[in-house]
């Protein structure tokens, strides 16, 4: 018996051996994986603080020369349908560059629920108009631009989409707008409804900027006669000859 105990001691050894083995080296695995980890983290916050300060120094720029919305801080509405002519004019004549494959615009309306309809002071339309420009803000992708309309109608324009991602992508925006109710600063709560138009414009579209902006608000009002949150999206089909005018 003591034989057969040392023989099965001695057999086991090596097992015992290659199991420490494997556990040390899943150990170091480990290590180094939580290391990249924190190094993937870092550079992230990283990246994410120069991004901050970027758009921060860009948005300086456009305010120095007058170019943004004083309430939202995006650009105002003549230099965004200037930026419009711009873009459609880039997927027309830069059609190797895959950024500027498309060009997809989004008009969207947030309104507050029926009940807060009657509480009509600036100050509180200001307020209002803030919070939703900075959910805006913090949900768009990198190519995304953002301005407003005189009446406060918020512009996505984004390139570099196809006709299946801009639906998800306006859906996205939609569902970042309304996931919870904007809180005002007495500590209420208003829930927001969204409608939402859009038009893509591709390198093969002969549009300009005033077609392409028209039929974006046109998609939005048919969307308002449908239901809450409803999003309308259509390619380019007309041509007007005419600049821009939204309303």
């Amino acid at each position: 018996m003591g034989i057969g105990i040392i023989i099965s001691l001695l057999l086991s050894i090596p097992t015992i051996i290659k199991r420490g083995w494997i556990n040390s080296r899943n150990k170091r695995k480990i290590a180094e994986l939580e290391a990249k980890v924190n190094y993937q983290e870092t550079e992230l916050t990283k990246q994410s603080e120069q991004s901050n300060l970027l758009r921060q120094n860009h948005q300086e720029i456009f305010q120095a020369f007058s170019l943004t919305d004083s309430v939202t801080g995006f650009l105002n509405q003549e230099t965004t349908v200037k930026l419009v002519t711009y873009l459609l004019q880039q997927i027309q004549t830069r059609i190797n560059n895959p950024r500027y494959s498309s060009l997809s615009v989004f008009l969207l309306s947030v309104e507050p629920a029926k009940s807060y309809h009657n509480i009509s002071t600036q100050e509180w339309e200001n307020s209002v108009n803030r919070g939703i420009a900075k959910r805006l803000a913090y949900a768009i992708n990198p190519n995304s631009f953002l301005g407003v309309t005189n009446r406060k109608r918020f512009i996505c324009l984004t390139l570099d989409l196809t006709g299946p991602q801009a639906t998800e992508y306006s859906e996205y925006l939609i569902g970042q707008l309304t996931a919870s109710p904007l809180q005002k600063a007495d500590g209420t709560t208003m829930p927001l409804k969204v409608y939402l138009g859009g038009a893509i414009a591709d390198p093969a579209d002969k549009i300009d900027s005033r077609g392409f902006l028209q039929q974006a608000e046109q998609n939005l009002e048919q969307g308002r006669e449908q239901k809450r949150n409803s999003v309308v999206i259509t390619e380019i089909v007309t041509q007007p000859d005419s600049e821009a005018k939204l309303t």
